[in-house]
């Protein structure tokens, strides 16, 4: 049975989790710190794995979230036509949300100029999700049928709390962007998740309550 090493909630495990699922092949989260630990350089192991999420399935041992999105895709039926396509969407994806929305996450003045501009320049995070916009064929990035980084994307959109953050603030950040925002909206619509019960973050990892409320007053 194919393991994911990750703690008990989706995360960066979840582009994998929402694959597994869909297609309908048993595996197993692993949640435990010490059984994530003896997998994990960062934790101490003697390993060639760095940190979580860990995939093991037999012989074989990855870790990265997009390299584990990779392996689940190609092998369980949400194969990319180009992979060396697929890997520079999924980079730009982290561009967007972890090393964008999430390091300017923690100021409002500095979260409204990421996501709304200085005025003399469009925004950085209109800059990049133009760019994956253009880039979907149509419905998903590759045409009709899903591939991974569908499911990375979608899955990235939750661990940005996109939801939680209109709700608080009124601003839905990829209503601009209608192909994105379908593709999320049918990758975290799959009946296959609903059952679930596991979410995408918890909120002590979110952004922070009062630096939304402090963005919905500036914006």
């Amino acid at each position: 049975m194919i393991k994911i090493y990750y703690w008990p909630f989706l995360g960066r495990a979840g582009p994998a989790v929402r694959m597994l699922r869909e297609a309908g092949v048993e595996y197993e989260q692993i949640t435990e710190m010490a059984d994530m630990a003896s997998k994990c350089a960062a934790f101490g192991a003697e390993t060639g794995t760095i940190a979580p999420p860990v995939l093991e399935d037999g012989d074989t041992v990855i870790s990265q979230s997009t390299a584990v999105t990779m392996y689940v895709g190609k092998k369980y039926g949400f194969p990319a036509p180009d992979d060396c396509k697929a890997l520079q969407l999924m980079d730009d994806i982290v561009d967007l949300f972890q090393n964008g929305l999430g390091k300017n996450r923690d100021d409002a003045k500095t979260l409204k100029v990421y996501l709304d501009g200085d005025g003399e320049k469009p925004a950085r995070f209109a800059v990049f999700a133009g760019a994956l916009e253009r880039n979907v064929a149509g419905p998903y990035f590759f045409g009709e049928k899903p591939s991974y980084v569908d499911f990375f994307f979608a899955s990235a959109c939750g661990v940005a709390c996109l939801d939680k953050f209109e709700s608080k603030t009124g601003v839905d950040v990829l209503a601009p962007y209608p192909k994105l925002q379908a593709i999320a909206s049918k990758i975290r619509g799959l009946d296959s998740m609903k059952d679930s019960g596991m979410i995408d973050l918890p909120d002590a990892y979110g952004m922070k309550e009062e630096v939304m409320e402090e963005y919905a007053k500036i914006k």
